[in-house]
């Protein structure tokens, strides 16, 4: 109970001068007034604390008892509030400072998309900030139905739009669309073309007139199984050419690494500057000159000011911290860059193969001029099998085949 008088009330620290101490204090106790903390000094000085409401009532009985009383110090939240009362400037521009904290809270000031991933944040917050809705809007101005119709109709992209606030934080929720499948038209003339050129080791064909066989070298393009089906008795037909075509395919990939480089060797000197952003617009508390080092790392943390997780302030605390460091000259280890090299190289080789076998592999690196370079050279079987259209002469050679026979 004590805990909370002084914490929310007003406690006032008194000073007793009296003949006659015990008595005073036994006089308290019988008029159930509170006290506490109470030392004694001497014979006849004593100090204790006691709610401010009581202090008439104690210096009565301290009166009576033929002695004194003296206030040493207030505490408490109500003596903190009676000192404002004599400055009334100070109470204003609280009272003033709680009225805009309350109004920024009712506006949109921390902006989140969550949903996509072709469709970039800026667009979708540019256009939101089209429609009336960006940093500063009121929250109760935002209409979800009417800013997901716009938008639908602005980014075709989107199939579903939403935005949700809490407090003055909006989160913008989209879906995208899912693009419709190519699809597969069986009476479309076609041919089978290589994607990579190699040494065809086996064809299987579903469709169409094969052109090359097991052995035959191909290069990237050229066609391998015709759509022209020939011949019928009825003449020559189009069709849609389908087969897997597996070749044999080599690679041959480098990559090369300095031995010598630069790291940064810290001074251990650093500057820190803070400034305001108020609204968008930035207040420097330091000074703007530049800084003298020659080299230097930057950071910058921005903090904003919170109520709670969802109520942000128009305010973000802004960090910029410098730190000093001195380029050195170093030495790489070989072994490292070479085990380096060969990784970057194998993810290389199995991104272009896209899971091919690989029937072999051969290594190679030279060192020289201060620079480590390896080379990769790979044989691969893969399915190189590609489909394009007809061109228009090769529909009409063969029509024109069809009708000459």
């Amino acid at each position: 109970m004590y805990r909370l008088i002084r914490a929310l009330g007003c406690v006032d620290h008194l000073e007793i001068v009296c003949p006659g101490v015990e008595a005073f204090l036994s006089r308290c106790a019988r008029q159930n007034i509170p006290f506490w903390n109470v030392k004694k000094h001497d014979a006849v000085t004593l100090t204790l604390s006691a709610p401010d409401r009581e202090a008439r009532a104690i210096r009565d009985l301290c009166r009576r008892c033929g002695g004194q009383m003296r206030i040493l110090r207030r505490t408490g939240a109500g003596a903190r509030v009676r000192s404002l009362r004599r400055r009334g400037a100070l109470l204003a521009g609280l009272l003033l400072f709680c009225a805009l904290v309350r109004v920024a809270s009712l506006h949109i000031w921390q902006m989140e998309v969550l949903g996509n991933e072709s469709v970039s944040d800026a667009r979708i917050l540019e256009e939101l900030k089209d429609l009336g809705v960006g940093i500063g809007t009121f929250t109760f101005a935002v209409d979800s139905e009417a800013l997901s119709r716009g938008m639908l109709t602005r980014i075709p992209e989107l199939s579903w739009f939403a935005v949700n606030v809490a407090g003055s934080k909006a989160q913008v929720l989209v879906r995208e669309r899912v693009s419709k499948p190519e699809l597969y038209d069986p009476a479309e003339p076609k041919m089978v073309v290589a994607e990579k050129s190699g040494v065809i080791e086996r064809i299987i064909t579903l469709a169409g007139t094969k052109r090359l066989d097991r052995g035959s070298t191909v290069l990237a393009g050229e066609v391998i199984v015709s759509g022209v089906v020939e011949p019928l008795p009825g003449g020559r037909e189009l069709v849609h050419a389908s087969a897997q075509v597996y070749a044999r395919t080599w690679y041959e990939l480098s990559a090369e690494m300095p031995l010598q480089t630069v790291t940064k060797r810290s001074t251990g000197r650093k500057k820190t500057r803070y400034g305001l952003i108020v609204a968008g617009k930035r207040i420097n508390f330091s000074p703007s000159s530049g800084i003298a080092w020659p080299c230097y790392d930057k950071i910058i943390v921005e903090e904003p000011f919170r109520l709670t997780d969802s109520s942000v302030l128009p305010v973000t605390l802004c960090r910029e911290i410098y730190t000093e460091y001195e380029p050195v000259q170093a030495s790489v280890d070989e072994a490292a860059a070479r085990q380096m090299l060969m990784r970057d190289l194998t993810d290389r080789l199995t991104g272009l193969t896209d899971g091919a076998e690989i029937r072999a592999l051969d290594w190679q690196e030279q060192s020289a001029g201060g620079l480590l370079r390896v080379t990769l050279r790979a044989e691969c079987l893969e399915q190189i099998a590609g489909e394009r259209d007809m061109t228009p002469e090769e529909k009409s050679i063969a029509e024109a085949g069809t009708e000459n026979e």
